[in-house]
């Protein structure tokens, strides 16, 4: 939950150096649900993390595997 929280901090602030960080945190959950989020899946937190370091084609992607969720 700390990392999601992060998370969300990196991209309302636009950090680039600590999505950069969250995302490889974060990475190796893709596919879960974050506890205590409202259904936030670790997918969508790493598609927002993408979007906010660039990445558009890899937001693009993490988006779908959260809609496929």
């Amino acid at each position: 939950m700390a990392r999601a929280g992060l998370a969300l901090l990196a991209v309302i602030e636009s950090d680039v150096m600590a999505a950069r960080e969250q995302y490889d945190a974060l990475q190796p959950h893709r596919g879960k649900l974050v506890p205590n989020c409202a259904g936030c899946t670790v997918d969508r937190l790493l598609g927002l993390l993408s979007q906010t370091m660039g990445n558009l084609d890899q937001a693009a992607a993490h988006f779908e595997d959260a809609l496929a969720f």
